[in-house]
This record gives structure tokens, C-alpha cells and sequence, in this order.
């Protein structure tokens, strides 16, 4: 098994899980936030797990975000703030259900792109946080699983203080 094999799975498991865990928010929950607390909306986070996959896995194929290329900004009509999120940019995010359409389309060019890569495409450098020059590998493994997860497991918390089931399993 390859190393891009390897993360092809973990990006796939990630994606089930937390396609579980936003199927069943009520759209009204969506995009309520909890008081004056510093956690956005679930839609915001949302938002900032799919933007953030597909900046980084534009700038990793040398294409556009789908996003932009594809129509999705006039769409959805949330302003793509990069990899970072603010307080200020996560309380105008409004995220409806076609917003899944969004997140299964970059999903299924990062599956399938993974599908692809050699050993000398994870190898890659590219611009990391902060400037500094790392492989492309540590930044799709950020990204692509850790990134996801522990922002999943943070809609999942917030599910649960609305009494609902966080995790979809």
C-alpha cells in the first residue's frame, strides 16, 4: 500500500464521518451560534472545513478553487476567506443544504486526486502556515485529516448541546 493510498482512505473515512455528523442538523441550527462564546455557527465550521480542502488542494493541482471555477461563490454566496477563518467572517456565514453539493464536489476531487499521486507529488514543496517551505504531504495530512476531524468532533460537541447525537455512529 502507498502512502497515497493510505491517505485516500483517512480522507474518505473522514468525509463519511462528518457528512454523518452534518446530515441531521436542522437547518435552523445550521447557523445559530451559542451565545457569546467564541465557537461559529456548525455551518461556519462547516463552511471553513470544505473552503479550507479546497484552497489547499487547488494550490496543490494548480487549479482553481471549485469554488470559483465551478459557480459555487454566486451560489452559496459566502466570501472564501482562505484557510483562516475569523469571529467576524464566521458570523456572516450563512450556510444553507445546497451547500452539500459544494462540499461532495471537493471531496470527490481530493478522493480522486489522491487516487493519483506519487511518492514525488507528496514530496512537492509548498507554502505553509506561517511561509515556510514543507512537503506537500504534511500539509494534505494537516488539511485533509486532522483539520477535518477535530473541526468535526467541535460540530459534533455542539450538536450535543442542542441534544442531539454528535457522532453519526
Amino acid at each position: 500500500m502507498t502512502v497515497a493510498e493510505v491517505l485516500k482512505g483517512q480522507y474518505e473515512q473522514s468525509h463519511r464521518i462528518l457528512k454523518g455528523i452534518i446530515a441531521d442538523v436542522p437547518t435552523g441550527l445550521l447557523n445559530q451560534r451559542e451565545g457569546n462564546g467564541t465557537a461559529g455557527s456548525i455551518g461556519s465550521i462547516y463552511a471553513h472545513i470544505v473552503l479550507s480542502q479546497d484552497n489547499l488542494m487547488s494550490r496543490f493541482l494548480g487549479e482553481p478553487t471549485l469554488y470559483e471555477s465551478a459557480g459555487w461563490n454566486e451560489k452559496l454566496g459566502i466570501e472564501n476567506p482562505g484557510v483562516f477563518q475569523t469571529p467576524e467572517w464566521a458570523a456572516g456565514v450563512t450556510v444553507t443544504k445546497q451547500f452539500d453539493e459544494y462540499a461532495n464536489a471537493v471531496f470527490a476531487r481530493t478522493e480522486a486526486a489522491l487516487g493519483s499521486l506519487t511518492e514525488d507529488d507528496l514530496a512537492k514543496p509548498m507554502e505553509g502556515f506561517g511561509g515556510q517551505s514543507v512537503p506537500a504531504l504534511a500539509l494534505i495530512a494537516n488539511i485533509g485529516i486532522i483539520h477535518v476531524n477535530e473541526h468535526a468532533g467541535e460540530i459534533a460537541a455542539l450538536k450535543g448541546v442542542h441534544g442531539l447525537k454528535g457522532l453519526g455512529f
